[in-house]
């Protein structure tokens, strides 16, 4: 699903291919990209300088 997201298919071409509902095509879009953003977050905050404390 992310190399199909990635090349930017449509919610329809997902359908097909994995054979699912374009409901079901959208949870996974959407928990995968939630995922993401927070592995993502989770990397800035532990690469982040700290915080300057005055």
């Amino acid at each position: 699903m992310l190399a199909l997201l990635v090349q930017g298919e449509s919610t329809a071409a997902m359908e097909r291919w994995m054979g699912v509902s374009g409901t079901a095509v959208r949870t996974h879009v959407q928990a995968l990209l939630t995922k993401l953003a927070g592995r993502r977050g989770l990397r800035h905050r532990l690469l982040a300088p700290p915080p300057d404390r005055v």
